[in-house]
């Protein structure tokens, strides 16, 4: 990606900062919701909401309450109030266009409506009476939201139009699984907008700038609730790729090798997706990232020797994380122990590279499990209990991890 990466210093209270408004997007988490605005609605001055589904009227109280200096506006939408945000999930809806190469896409289908455009839900409530717009889901959570105001005096100064930062999800134990980067401050100018439909990407056009910060804000998503339609970004990728002859963004086809593991064929994912994304990309990180996918869906067919081929070209294009803790994995379940070690050195090594792109950062603490058995095996004792104790301390419930721990001595 090419951001300007930026490490602020440590903010401080100012007086007089820029006047900030909240932009939500809510899909029915209220009680997410209330901890956030407890958090946040004292840095704001206006709240801009888009609630899908018939939850309007309760978002509504609990911003009234807070009596904000310029008030909140609340839109409610469903499919039967703004029907061009939707699609219907069935057979026919994925058969519209053309194939990338006679592929078919078998469904399973819900026969519902389908959530299709999120940007075009943002662009709903993107005006704002206020110099910038903050803009967050219901599950998101701002860590440490005193640094909101100060951070937008520095920007202000920086002359910049729009902030991304680093993004985590949460699992259901309450540890920082993916990772990547997202918008999430834009300056109110028409040039700072929502594009890309399923993809909801923060963009800006024109004269402007943006930076990449680090160290300043850190936001956190909690874990979706279960149940819903786990495929339903991957249809929606995939539909709008057909619909426009497959003229798509790059990263819209780059989601879509993300999202195609597991709904189409790995024959088509790699014969005609990747190949697809590969043959116009020059960006060799996110370059590497698809091919780091297609290597996890590899090896989740347990096609180990393609995966490690696979992970292998990705390191070659870009210092990717993901891709050497992902080696570090499949190599271990070949029996392969000096390439297991020297993947896992190899992923602690390119953790210092910056990594825009999402990945699971939770799998660092997991290949130290396998890391420290290959040392195990290869007679490297010392390193092998080094590593043990890591993996210990990460997981501390493990009894059989423990039992390790206790016979490395």
């Amino acid at each position: 990606m090419s951001l300007k990466y930026v490490k602020l210093p440590e903010a401080e209270a100012v007086g007089d900062a820029p006047s900030l408004s909240l932009h939500l997007l809510v899909e029915g988490e209220r009680g997410s919701l209330l901890g956030l605005l407890e958090r946040v609605l004292p840095r704001v001055s206006e709240v801009r909401a888009v609630v899908v589904g018939q939850e309007g009227a309760v978002v509504a109280s609990l911003l009234s309450s807070a009596q904000l200096p310029l008030g909140h506006d609340v839109q409610e939408v469903s499919a039967a109030s703004h029907p061009w945000f939707y699609v219907d999930d069935v057979a026919e809806t994925y058969q519209v266009g053309r194939p990338l190469d006679g592929e078919v896409f078998m469904g399973p289908f819900t026969g519902g409506p389908l959530l299709a455009d999120r940007a075009g839900l943002r662009n709903m409530s993107w005006e704002s009476s206020c110099a910038w717009r903050l803009a967050l889901g219901a599950r998101e959570m701002i860590a440490d939201p005193s640094a909101l105001l100060p951070l937008l005096t520095v920007l202000d100064r920086m002359g910049v139009d729009l902030a991304r930062i680093h993004h985590h999800v949460m699992d259901h134990e309450g540890r920082r699984t993916m990772a990547s980067i997202r918008g999430l401050l834009g300056r109110e100018v028409d040039d700072v907008f929502w594009e890309g439909g399923a993809l909801e990407d923060l963009r800006l056009s024109g004269r402007t700038s943006e930076v990449l910060l680090d160290d300043v804000l850190e936001v956190v998503e909690s874990p979706l609730d279960p149940g819903g339609d786990p495929g339903s970004r991957f249809k929606v990728l995939y539909h709008e790729a057909r619909r426009c002859g497959w003229d798509v963004p790059l990263r819209h086809l780059a989601l879509l090798v993300k999202e195609s593991r597991g709904r189409m064929p790995l024959g088509w994912v790699r014969g005609s997706l990747v190949p697809a994304y590969v043959q116009k990309s020059l960006d060799a990180e996110e370059k590497a990232w698809v091919l780091f996918l297609l290597g996890e869906a590899e090896e989740g067919a347990d096609e180990h020797a393609a995966a490690c081929k696979t992970y292998d070209e990705a390191l070659a294009l870009y210092p990717s994380a993901g891709a050497a803790f992902a080696l570090c994995r499949v190599a271990f379940f070949r029996g392969s122990w000096d390439q297991c070690a020297a993947a896992y050195q190899l992923g602690l090594a390119n953790l210092k590279q910056v990594q825009t792109l999402e990945w699971d950062i939770a799998e660092v603490d997991r290949v130290k499990v396998l890391v420290a058995q290959a040392l195990s095996q290869l007679g490297r004792l010392d390193e092998a209990r080094e590593v043990a104790h890591l993996a210990l301390a990460a997981f501390p419930r493990s009894q059989g991890l423990r039992l390790f721990v206790e016979k490395l001595g």
